[in-house]
């Protein structure tokens, strides 16, 4: 069996203090998740007037991810800053596999008396149940993938084309969260994230839980332009996807 050398080793380390950026790392955990909570799908925040945003055939869309911003510690290192108050969801059209999929973006920049759960919560094709997430502060690997801008970074470090160039890709892609808040985007095919416009949001892979499964078991992430970010204007925000 082919093992990396102490060089391959040493490559890997350069490539990931290279690429290493701040971000909150979501995880699933226990438990019924609350209409405040962070969480996949269920039934959404809500505030006293509010509705669930609709597609342009004015049925209700789904929600796919929604981050309670309450008590998050800020990042260091990024360019602008990421609210730390108030509720992030992604909302997207029941028939999510469209593309691209009809979505919206919403922000509440506070938390107050809310709609409570009616059991109204419409079928999600990407989220089969609903679950909480925690976020806690971690840090963000880019991710190598075939002709993208961790491929090119990679290749400058490793000059070689060989079989350990995939093996150090794969070793590099074992240390990528599979759902992020901030930090990198993440694609199953050739695809990039426009860094130089755009800031990632959320970056949520079908690998985080077998209760999701976007696409053919592909890549979600949702992103947004530095200056709406500034002004927090969600209503700029993006989401693309692709699957394997």
């Amino acid at each position: 069996m082919t093992k990396l050398s102490k060089k391959h080793l040493k490559i890997i380390e350069s490539y990931k203090q290279a690429t290493e950026l701040p971000c909150y790392n979501l995880a699933p955990v226990e438990g019924k998740p609350s209409e405040t909570d962070s969480k996949m799908g269920g039934f959404p925040y809500l505030p006293k007037g509010a509705s669930v945003p609709k597609d342009e055939n004015g049925k209700p869309m789904v929600l796919f991810i929604q981050l309670n911003l309450e008590g998050l510690e800020p990042l260091e290192g990024y360019p602008v800053d990421f609210p730390t108050k108030g509720i992030l969801q992604v909302f997207m059209a029941e028939n999510s596999e469209e593309y691209p999929t009809p979505h919206k973006v919403v922000y509440y920049d506070s938390i107050g008396k809310f709609q409570p759960d009616d059991g109204s919560a419409d079928e999600n094709e990407w989220v089969t149940s609903a679950f909480k997430l925690k976020a806690e502060k971690a840090v963000s690997i880019l991710p190598v993938r075939f002709m993208t801008i961790g491929d090119q970074m990679l290749s400058s470090i490793y000059k070689k084309v060989d079989v350990y160039h995939d093996m150090i890709a794969d070793e590099i892609n074992k240390c990528v969260p599979a759902a992020t808040f901030a930090g990198h985007a993440d694609t199953t095919q050739s695809a990039d994230f426009d860094y130089m416009e755009n800031i990632v949001l959320f970056k949520i892979n079908s690998e985080l839980d077998g209760r999701i499964c976007i696409g053919d078991a592909g890549i979600l992430v949702a992103g947004i332009p530095f200056d709406a970010l500034e002004e927090l204007d969600f209503d700029r925000a993006f989401v693309d996807w692709d699957c394997c």
